[in-house]
């Protein structure tokens, strides 16, 4: 097989946001639009596309507004493991979260097979800091280990590969994302992950909330992080974090319209610029 093997993904999915969060115009004193946390998509276009399906709009409704609650307590829980102790940088991060809900079908009439490029859903990260993810009983989740001496110490095997994520009865699977590798340097690494058909008798579904950070809040590797971040050149001096990374020193809005045009265009594409 060549290096150049396409990549074909056979998911089907619905997506809905927050959107308002987007176009809200800015005042003095943040987004002129706030979100209620117990109607995260008020007013959504979206649920005008799925009136057909009874209940869409009472049920995802409900389930972003404990997404949303819960997502506050995943952020205060890794603020504090991050030892981010200033009230103001933590309201800034953790203030008008932009959510991202994909509600997803997995079928094929054939079985996944990585060596030619055919999955589920392709190897990626998240973009955001917290993915909420829901399943159904049907396995295919697959979460890529590296190769790590430590692994090695544990099971005698060091060598990277694709680990089973099991589907567990009334549990939820939550993942790191883009925003908390960069937020830590690459501390806390985002989980790169895929998902394979592994049965053509019946679809796979599941339900993932994209989790972002605050939507004007701008991020970059925290200071205690910072001292990794060098240049690579002789002298060790850090560069910035724009420098390094064009996704990092943008706010949560100007690093989501990066990374819809790096998917549009292309990860080699320029990036538009920091407002």
């Amino acid at each position: 097989q060549t290096a150049s093997v396409q990549q074909i993904d056979t998911k089907e999915q619905f997506m809905m946001t927050n959107n308002k969060l987007i176009t809200a115009s800015m005042n003095d004193n943040g987004p002129a639009v706030v979100v209620d946390p117990d109607n995260v998509f008020e007013g959504s276009q979206n649920y005008n596309l799925a009136k057909h399906v009874p209940d869409h709009a009472h049920v995802t409704s409900q389930y972003m507004s404990a997404a949303y609650k819960l997502n506050v307590r995943l952020q205060e829980l890794l603020f504090q493991a991050l030892k981010i102790e200033d009230e103001t940088q933590r309201h800034v991060l953790g203030s008008h979260p932009f959510l991202v809900l994909k509600q997803m079908k997995y079928f094929d009439t054939k079985l996944s097979d990585p060596s030619i490029g055919r999955y589920g859903a392709g190897p990626h990260t998240d973009w955001g800091s917290f993915t909420i993810l829901a399943t159904d009983a049907t396995p295919g989740l697959q979460i890529y280990r590296p190769k790590n001496n430590s692994n090695k110490k544990k099971d005698n095997s060091s060598s990277p590969e694709w680990l089973d994520v099991p589907p567990i009865p009334n549990a939820l699977i939550i993942n790191a994302g883009d925003q908390i590798s960069i937020l830590t340097n690459g501390k806390y690494q985002s989980a790169l992950h895929r998902v394979l058909t592994t049965t053509t008798t019946k679809p796979r579904y599941s339900t993932a909330v994209f989790c972002y950070f605050g939507m004007d809040a701008k991020f970059g590797p925290l200071p205690q992080f910072q001292q990794e971040d060098t240049d690579g050149c002789e002298t060790g001096a850090p560069t910035t974090a724009a420098e390094k990374d064009p996704s990092k020193g943008r706010t949560t809005r100007e690093y989501f319209h990066y990374k819809l045009h790096q998917s549009v265009y292309g990860v080699s594409s320029s990036p538009p610029p920091i407002a």
